[in-house]
């Protein structure tokens, strides 16, 4: 009976030590900053002029509020914004000078009048591998150094 007992306490430990692991790996996520810290003025509201190369213009229909929008949140590594027609929000899994990937997202599910901008923005974003600001733009590229798109700092 007693070696019942301290082989039951023994495999208690091993059981909560083996969940305890378990935990903090979830609680830390796959998001990660590298040790290169990222350009700080990343965290703002961006507002879309570019996708793969086709001009996000607003008209009198859409109004600027229709514009694809980004807002990076780099300490909670998250983002969110509109794709021109639903509401987007996500986690960012990883982020330094130079590299911002996106991860899963969601959104809302309104069908729009025009879906053809909404639904580039949201084929463009998974693809994003880097990232470069300029003059108060953000260029975001894909793995082999392709502008993806261009967002204007939304003052």
């Amino acid at each position: 009976m007693y070696f019942y007992t301290n082989l039951r306490k023994i495999n208690m430990k091993i059981i909560s030590a083996i969940v305890l692991v378990l935990l903090l790996n979830g609680c830390s996520g796959e998001s990660k900053i590298n040790s290169q810290k990222p350009d700080k003025s990343l965290n703002a509201t961006w507002i879309a002029e570019y996708i793969n190369g086709i001009s996000i213009t607003s008209d009198s229909e859409t109004g600027p509020e229709k514009l694809p929008q980004l807002e990076i949140n780099m300490e909670e590594l998250k983002y969110t914004g509109n794709d021109g027609c639903n509401n987007i929000f996500g986690g960012i899994t990883e982020l330094d000078q130079e590299i911002l990937v996106f991860g899963m997202g969601a959104g809302t599910r309104m069908m729009c009048q025009n879906m053809e901008i909404p639904d580039l923005f949201n084929q463009t974003l998974p693809r994003v591998a880097s990232y470069k600001i300029k003059k108060n733009k953000l260029h975001l590229f894909d793995k082999e150094g392709n502008e993806l798109m261009q967002f204007k700092l939304n003052l």
